[in-house]
This record gives structure tokens, sequence and C-alpha cells, in this order.
């Protein structure tokens, strides 16, 4: 049987023009990989009526050795196969190593 949510989902499906996941933290492409292939498992059958597909947050794509061909493998992969229109949220990685705060001593 599947969860109650997934089956709600499913019964609410027409009312829908995209979905949402978030499972990454501080994650490499790689994860999302693995991911992508659970949604595609869960959801493919809805995914080609929706119009966009959001990969949530936690993307380090601007980490050293992140992975970058891999993400836009995956996204090419949910644009070709589902046609939907791919949405990141990068959240901290616009920020990572962008500089120091640094106060002056109180005397």
């Amino acid at each position: 049987a599947r969860p109650p949510r997934i089956s709600a989902l499913r019964v609410r499906a027409n009312l829908l023009d995209g979905l949402h996941f978030h499972t990454l933290c501080e994650q490499d492409s790689d994860a999302l990989a693995t991911t992508l292939d659970a949604v595609a498992q869960k959801f493919g059958d809805l995914l080609p009526r929706m119009q966009w597909l959001n990969f949530g947050g936690g993307h380090h794509i601007t980490r050293p050795g992140y992975d970058i061909a891999m993400l836009e493998r995956c996204i090419t992969r949910a644009q070709q196969d589902w046609g939907v229109t791919v949405y990141l949220e990068p959240g901290e990685a616009c920020a990572q190593l962008s500089g120091v705060l640094s106060l002056p001593q109180r005397k």
C-alpha cells in the first residue's frame, strides 16, 4: 500500500502544476541523482503532466569539487524526460566563501 500522503497527492494531481522535493543538505550532485531516481520511480507517471519540478535546496554548487556536470545531467534529464522547467534553491551556496565578517575589538 502507498503511504497516505502519496495516495492523497495522486488523488489531487489534477490540481497541481508542479512538484517540489527537499532531500539535500550540503550534498553533492550524486545525492541529487539518487533522489531524482526515486522521484522518477514514485512520480514518473505524474511528471509529464507537470509544468515545473523544484529540486529544493541544499545544493552546494559553489563548493570546490562539486560535480557540476552531474547536476547538468540531472537538470537535462528532467527537462527531456518530463518536459518540465527545473528550479533550484542554492541557498547558502550563493554566499558560501563570499567573505568574512570582521568586527573591531571592544576596549
